[in-house]
Parts: C-alpha cells; sequence; structure tokens
C-alpha cells in the first residue's frame, strides 16, 4: 500500500553491526521509551505467546507493546549457533 514502510533495525551482535529490514504496513510515530518507563510484558491468556514481549510503554492514555527484537529477528551469535526463530 501507499503506507508501507521498511523499518530499519541496527544491531550489535559479537562485535559486528548488523543492518535488518522489516516490512510493516504502515508506521505511525517512532518513539523513545527510556528503559525505566518499560513496565513488565503481561501474562497472556492459555495458546498466546508473549515471549517476542519485552515489556508496555506508555503513550499518553495508550499502552503500547514493545518487541524484544533479538528474538523477533533471532539475532544469535556468528559462530554458527541457531536459535529458534518467531513462528
Amino acid at each position: 500500500s501507499i503506507n508501507t514502510c521498511i523499518i530499519v533495525v541496527e544491531k550489535n551482535v559479537n562485535g559486528e553491526t548488523i543492518l535488518v529490514g522489516a516490512l510493516a504496513d504502515s508506521v505511525q510515530e517512532v518513539l523513545e521509551i527510556e528503559p525505566d518507563q518499560i513496565e513488565a510484558a503481561p501474562r497472556m491468556g492459555v495458546g498466546a505467546r508473549s515471549d517476542f514481549i519485552m515489556g508496555m510503554g506508555k503513550r499518553g492514555e495508550e499502552f503500547l507493546m514493545i518487541l524484544d527484537l533479538d528474538k523477533v529477528f533471532c539475532f544469535g551469535d556468528t559462530s554458527g549457533n541457531h536459535c529458534d526463530p518467531a513462528r
């Protein structure tokens, strides 16, 4: 669509900078949230996975789920060890 964006994530893995692009249908806003403003991830119902959620942030009266990018994008070490990708 006209609002489709590529979100670029820069991550340092074992001293090497890795760039990963993620396709998003749209982006409403880019926020900076300080670590002390992140609350614990909520417990989800039976069958719902919350292991990809780092925590919750807040913007005004709205709550925002903050993804754990290490788990979403499976940033493993460069030694060949594999991690379980998001399904």
